[in-house]
């Protein structure tokens, strides 16, 4: 059987029953939308000038100005701004104050206190020393003697060789 006869066949049977056929439009081809690219592009409208961004911008180039010749501490007493706020104007108009000068003094009470500690240290190594030499002539050796006066090994060897003391690693019989 020829599929062309079993479809007129059909056609005819329709047609004698009283149905009528009905030509559609075929496909009709639609082009793709344009890309977004390719379609021109509308400028943005002008945005209007926020007012907080420009007295920022105002605050960073007064501060920066200031910065120059002042530290922040002169530019805080001279604004009235905070600290806070003057390092986070400096962080984001990258820009630095200028550093305060320090003046040493003769009579710095804290170094004379210090001078003082150190030479307190010193007289009591020396005073352990004493101590250290005194053991090791009755014949202790260095451990020993670390467990006698009540110090570690590690700090009888540093101050051993601090003081350049003559003190055998092995105790030698004569």
């Amino acid at each position: 059987m020829n599929p062309s006869i079993d479809l007129e066949a059909a056609q005819a049977a329709f047609l004698a029953s009283g149905g009528s056929i009905i030509v559609l439009d075929g496909f009709q081809y639609v082009p793709p939308r344009p890309h977004r690219d390719i379609e021109v592009i509308r400028a943005a409208p002008e945005k209007s000038e926020d007012p907080r961004l420009a007295r920022k911008l105002s605050q960073i180039s007064e501060i920066r100005r200031l910065a120059k010749t002042m530290t922040s501490q002169q530019v805080h007493e001279a604004t009235g701004y905070s600290r806070q706020t003057l390092f986070r104007l400096a962080r984001e108009g990258n820009f630095v104050y200028r550093r305060a000068e320090r003046k040493p003094r003769d009579g710095d009470k804290r170094e004379a206190q210090r001078q003082i500690q150190r030479n307190q240290k010193r007289i009591d190594e020396l005073k352990l020393v004493e101590r250290i030499c005194a053991l090791r002539d009755v014949g202790l050796n260095r451990n020993q003697v670390a467990k006698q006066i009540g110090i570690s090994y590690g700090a009888l060897t540093n101050i051993v060789e601090r003081n350049q003391v003559d003190f055998p690693r092995v105790f030698v019989k004569k």
